[in-house]
């Protein structure tokens, strides 16, 4: 008998285990079979009829040919996967509060955190999503657990739900100069949170609406680019349909500008007009329902028409011990311009030791802060400082930053931070929080007898260590 060339040999055993992978996976067999192909392969090579490099180089071919079939064979079969994506995050966290004030009681907890969505892309247009959450529903501010109640369920809620479209290429047509334009519908995620600090936003906020982001090229050289950023955002804070005094909104306006002169090396300013419309009076007279509705706003607060300038650097340093590294300095700074002091408050005359008072002159808020470092592939880490000074009446204290001592406005303090990459997909956080109240005079809020500031020993150190594993 004629013996076989070797060449002829691979050919007819790659041909075959092509088939063999493609009905594998169709009868979801996959896995045996390649394993039997691989044992297959390797006697060929014991005996000599393939070469080491002509076994491994069939390997390969083998494996992506498998993965070619079943991604074909799926979108066949399935074509509504096509587009589909998924990404979720589970986090597990230790805190502890720690108060100056002797007769005050310290507090440990352990937490959790589920986080999951999935979006779909239609086209490169159209795409929709929805994300779910651990939570509590009269919170906006937090998606935390905490492990509590006798090994009680706990609470998974809609965290986003939304609609995007991006017709970027078709204004592009008509005005070459634009980057982008997208419109976005629903319970979003927070497009206002990336010209901001927290002093603003909660990290966990997610406000329900419209808004409208475009982007346009003013300058590019081969080093970088200068673009104009404007956002817009149309959100709705509470429906109340005929009942007095109607409905709640929060408009925003932002302008802002990017200028990257060199890779990795970019900076930003964004000027935000936050218009809350008959918001405070809409808390004060009993309609809302989060618990910490005030967040620290003196309760015969006016209104709450906020501007916020925000400005931040990002560039590469030698960092000594550290090498080079990412640096990021950032500012925020925000003035409610409807703040009023409790002596001409509509005219009106208040007792000067009423504990009601709106505070005078406590309209601005600011926060500045620095990363060194970007903690993303394995093995990487980052470290972080910011100083807060938030003024009792200069922002919404109901969404402003919780974690900042207990939350709120008429804080001040430090935050610390690090970040380490135990794995790609698993992170290792440390924070710690050193705040006390700016104004530690007692003043009463809807519903928030446990941050009432008696005197002077106001101060609160609060930790947490998180565990974060991403899927």
């Amino acid at each position: 008998m004629k013996k076989l060339s070797s060449g002829w040999t691979r050919k007819a055993l790659m041909g075959f285990s092509m088939l063999a992978a493609f009905f594998g996976s169709a009868i979801v067999a996959g896995p045996a079979s390649a394993s039997e192909v691989d044992v297959l392969i390797e006697k060929l090579a014991q005996k000599g009829l393939l070469t080491r490099l002509e076994a491994e180089t069939m390997r390969g071919d083998i494996e992506m040919a498998e993965k070619t079939s079943y991604i074909k064979h799926r979108e066949e079969s399935n074509p509504w996967l096509e587009g589909l994506t998924q990404k979720g995050d589970a986090r597990l966290r230790y805190e502890a509060f720690n108060r100056e004030d002797e007769d005050a009681a310290d507090r440990n907890r352990y937490r959790v955190r589920l986080r999951w969505g999935v979006e779909k892309q239609f086209d490169e247009e159209w795409k929709a999503g929805f994300r779910i959450a651990t939570g509590t529903a009269s919170d906006a501010t937090s998606t935390n657990q905490t492990l509590t109640d006798e090994f009680g369920l706990k609470s998974i809620f809609l965290d986003q739900a939304y609609a995007t479209w991006t017709p970027t290429k078709r204004l592009k047509g008509l005005l070459p100069s634009t980057k982008l334009v997208e419109i976005g519908a629903g319970k979003v995620n927070n497009p206002f949170a990336k010209t901001s600090t927290s002093i603003i936003w909660d990290g966990d906020v997610n406000p329900e609406g419209i808004y409208e982001k475009i982007d346009f090229n003013l300058a590019k050289t081969d080093m970088g680019y200068t673009d104009l950023n404007l956002l817009l955002g149309q959100f709705v804070v509470d429906e109340d349909s005929d009942f007095s005094p109607g409905d709640q909104e929060m408009m925003a306006y932002g302008i802002g500008v990017t200028h990257e002169w060199a890779k990795d090396h970019k900076a930003d300013f964004h000027v935000t007009y936050y218009d809350w419309q008959d918001y405070i009076g809409f808390v004060k007279g009993g309609g809302s329902a989060l618990p910490n509705a005030l967040g620290g706003n003196d309760r015969e607060l006016e209104d709450l028409k906020i501007i916020n300038y925000y400005a931040s650097v990002n560039f590469l340093a030698t960092i000594p011990a550290l090498g080079t590294q990412n640096v990021r300095i950032y500012g925020d700074v925000a003035h409610n311009t409807a703040a009023q002091d409790y002596t001409s408050l509509n005219g009106a005359s208040y007792d000067e030791d009423s504990k009601n008072n709106p505070r005078e002159d406590q309209d601005m808020a600011f926060s500045i802060g620095s990363t060194i470092g970007k903690a993303k592939d394995a093995g990487t880490s980052e470290f972080g400082y910011e100083y807060y000074y938030i003024e009792a009446n200069a922002v919404n204290g109901a969404f402003s930053e919780s974690d900042l001592g207990q939350g709120g406005s008429n804080n001040q303090g430090h935050k610390l931070s690090y970040k380490y990459m135990i794995h790609k997909n698993i992170e290792l956080n440390l924070t710690a929080w050193l705040v006390e109240k700016i104004d530690p005079t007692r003043v009463d809020y809807f519903a928030l007898s446990d941050l009432d500031v008696f005197g002077d020993d106001n101060e609160i150190l609060r930790t947490q260590a998180d565990l974060v594993y991403k899927f």
